[in-house]
């Protein structure tokens, strides 16, 4: 045991491509772990304090600066990471030109049509507040690009500072200005305070002077990659927020802002998988991206790593619902139940894509991603309004979650052709946590049932938080015993971590 645990120090401790990508794992798992759960604070904070018609123009205000920002999204980030020049000064240059110029774009667009907007969902309260919220688009659009760079060397310490300080700042002014105003003024003041924030720090952290000459070649890559992002940026907010577009049109703004928050709480699976392996995978891939056999390896130790991260939790919100909602947020919250259960099961399905998206991205296989996309869209477009007509905000859950399976299973199938991954090795990748968390949700319905009535929500939580604690233990069990074996196989041998061949543990990956 102690001899693992001084190899597993001195694997973190190494300049190689693994060392600096658990140190990575580390921050990154640190950092968001901390954040998301003053996230959480802050959803059962705004439960608590604001009514759910202004959590409901809160849900239409954010869907609005996503539909802007995505318009107008050109790939800077992926564009830097992929490419192989990208963190040279003349690319940097071009990037952040490239990007400002797009932010102020959007911004006087934006305020522009906050009138209309307003007008368009009947809500004059919307104009004052969406003008205020455009001030996050411009900040952000005017970050150093040298953020980027941090991602592409997995420089990940300094990048959790920026990015998750900054959110952590403006989560807790958030909590702070909702006690004071109990409005959607809280939210929109914390959400723009926190794009400003992250500008700041972005300088700080990554010195950056912009000059006034433009390399020719960077803009002409810039451009190209652009080119090949095009639409898919709007097609992915489609997939994410038409059910709040349409749900703001034909439900109450009461049951928008229950749909919403609901929602917040379901997406946690996914932003962790976005926020960790989302952030790791892209640059790991993009260094990978000529050798097929690394990218089925590394594609399938990350879907089972993750699949096993995120199966206990899935299966506790399943399974606990109920109780989650009305414990977290208020008894109102357990009308949204069933919508909250199918949006759980779209995180799912969107942690997995977070995977499968950064390595669609990293091979620059764009086109076939933007197809993926535009599968969602059409299926849930064909679905939204007659399923929402019919079931309302659960017909809302039930069109995106048939929307975000259509693509995926598209996304498995074509894995074959462009790196000869099998559906069915993909498929098995998954199956560790996935068997975790059903084996968690059939164990809390089976003492539901054997309790009956006389269960309380309470009693539903401890029992669910229990199930969820022992699948994670069977899970890390799981992941010690492969992490020792990749350590007696290799890492823990100095003639293959330092010997003649400098690359042999990269092709480990």
């Amino acid at each position: 045991m102690k001899n693992t645990l001084n190899s597993v120090l001195r694997y973190l401790a190494s300049d190689s491509l693994r060392g600096r990508l658990a140190r990575s794992g580390v921050f990154l798992t640190a950092g968001t772990g901390i954040e998301r759960g003053l996230r959480l604070v802050r959803q059962m904070v705004l439960a608590k304090l604001v009514v759910p018609e202004q959590l409901g123009l809160v849900a239409i205000c954010t869907a609005v600066l996503a539909m802007f920002e995505a318009a107008g999204e050109v790939g800077i980030r992926f564009s830097v990471i992929q490419n192989k020049i990208g963190d040279q000064y003349g690319y940097l240059n071009a990037a952040w030109w490239f990007q400002t110029l797009r932010g102020v774009v959007l911004t006087v667009l934006g305020v522009a049509a906050t009138g209309w907007i307003a007008r368009f969902y009947e809500e004059p309260a919307l104009t004052n507040v969406l003008r205020v919220a455009f001030l996050a688009v411009i900040f952000n659009a005017l970050v150093s690009p040298g953020s980027h760079v941090l991602e592409k060397r997995l420089h990940f310490g300094k990048y959790v500072v920026l990015t998750q300080g900054s959110l952590l700042a403006g989560t807790v002014l958030t909590i702070v200005l909702a006690f004071l105003f109990r409005n959607v003024w809280a939210v929109i003041i914390g959400f723009s305070a926190e794009g400003v924030i992250r500008f700041i720090l972005s300088f700080i952290i990554c010195p950056f002077v912009p000059g006034f000459h433009i390399d020719r070649r960077a803009i002409k890559e810039l451009s190209a990659f652009a080119r090949g992002m095009f639409g898919m940026p709007i097609l992915t907010l489609i997939a994410f927020q038409a059910d709040v577009f349409v749900l703001g049109k034909m439900i109450s703004l009461y049951q928008v802002g229950l749909y919403y928050l609901a929602f917040q709480l379901a997406r946690i699976p996914r932003d962790l998988a976005f926020q960790i392996a989302g952030k790791l995978l892209l640059p790991v891939f993009a260094m990978k991206q000529d050798d097929n056999e690394s990218l089925r390896r590394g594609l399938c130790q990350a879907t089972r790593w993750v699949t096993l991260a995120v199966g206990p939790l899935i299966g506790f919100f399943v399974s606990c619902a109920v109780a989650i909602l009305v414990v977290f947020y208020t008894p109102a919250y357990a009308k949204v139940t069933i919508a909250f259960m199918l949006m759980v099961l779209t995180a799912f399905l969107r942690v997995q894509g977070v995977i499968l998206s950064n390595m669609y991205f990293a091979i620059h296989q764009l086109n076939q991603q933007r197809f993926f996309v535009l599968l969602r869209v059409i299926v849930m477009g064909v679905l939204l309004i007659p399923l929402i007509q019919e079931m309302g905000f659960n017909g809302a859950a039930l069109a995106v979650l048939a929307g975000e399976l259509s693509g995926f299973i598209f996304q498995v199938i074509t894995l074959n052709r462009r790196i000869q991954l099998s559906s069915r090795q993909y498929v098995e990748s998954t199956m560790p946590g996935i068997v975790l968390g059903l084996v968690g949700a059939v164990l809390c319905w089976y003492w539901m049932i054997f309790r009956g009535l006389e269960i309380s929500v309470w009693e539903i939580l401890g029992v669910g938080l229990f199930v969820m604690a022992m699948g994670y233990v069977a899970g890390s069990v799981w992941q010690f015993k492969q992490l020792k074996q990749l350590l007696q196989h290799g890492l823990n041998t100095p003639s293959q971590a330092s010997g003649n061949d400098p690359m042999n543990e990269e092709r480990m990956i």
